[in-house]
């Protein structure tokens, strides 16, 4: 954890700070002296700064070590009583492992609620996995190259019609995303999506929106007959997509990847491309 929730902030312009001369800093003031508001500035923006520094390296094991035997920590690096360079070539850092709470690594968050601060940095030919029920997904690989293999969509958050739900072909009305009566539409925008990796524009947390897939294949709700690689776009049934009979730009948003017999609605895997 943090040291504070929150740091407090101190951003006091540069031109108000007034550092004190070295004989100041070493003196100190007398009683009846007015210190000027530079020097102020200058107090807590130093001890701002220092506390911003603290905080970041709150889980980094060349501040903060603890071991049966020895105890190395940032005060002791700070006032030279070791230096960095004496502690990495002397100190054998693996002995102090087992000493060290889990929730203070951190390459590895380990309890609900467990928090870091700092870049996460991931090593030469190091992996970010997830674990999961069904085994581990590897998330970013050892070439930097970022995998999903749970979901298969990139998907977009818009302005939604409360009563649309997850599989549904939905139009762009101006306003907001919404389901239509009329056929081969041409203000279809793409499915509202439940399979998406990826998300643009929110959060989960956003309100009023849900997420729209443009890109990759998503769960639909088709009407047959569809046979894989028929062009879909909108139906007389709302939020049902259909075979595209006329083909007309603008009226196509993807291109069906399953079959589905004559007169039968049911949700399959589609290739979103709005053409």
């Amino acid at each position: 954890m943090s040291f504070l929730d929150q740091l407090p902030e101190w951003n006091a312009p540069t031109m108000k700070i007034h550092t004190p001369t070295p004989k100041k800093q070493e003196e100190g003031w007398n009683i009846d002296e007015r210190p000027p508001a530079g020097y102020f500035n200058w107090f807590w923006t130093t001890v701002s700064d220092a506390l911003r520094i603290l905080d970041t390296h709150n889980h980094d094991y060349k501040y903060v070590i603890r071991g049966e035997d020895n105890v190395i920590s940032s005060e002791m690096i700070q006032k030279n009583i070791i230096n960095e360079e004496h502690f990495r070539e002397n100190i054998d850092f693996k002995q102090f492992i087992p000493e060290i709470d889990s929730h203070q690594h951190d390459n590895y968050l380990q309890k609900d609620g467990d928090t870091m601060s700092g870049p996460l940095r991931l090593g030469d030919n190091s992996t970010l996995v997830k674990e999961t029920p069904n085994g581990d997904h590897i998330i970013i690989d050892e070439n930097g190259r970022v995998w999903n293999s749970v979901y298969n969509d990139i998907a977009e958050l818009y302005e939604a019609d409360p009563k649309v739900k997850e599989g549904q072909v939905l139009i762009w009305d101006g306003e907001k995303v919404r389901t239509t009566f009329k056929a081969e539409d041409e203000r279809v925008i793409g499915v509202y999506s439940n399979t998406f990796g990826y998300c643009l524009g929110g959060q989960p947390t956003t309100i009023n929106k849900v997420p729209i897939g443009i890109s990759g294949k998503v769960k639909t709700k088709v009407k047959g007959p569809v046979r894989p690689g028929d062009l879909l776009t909108t139906s007389e049934i709302p939020g049902v997509a259909k075979k595209s009979e006329n083909k007309k730009l603008g009226t196509i948003f993807g291109k069906a990847m399953e079959d589905i017999e004559k007169d039968k609605i049911k949700t399959i895997w589609v290739f979103i491309a709005v053409i």
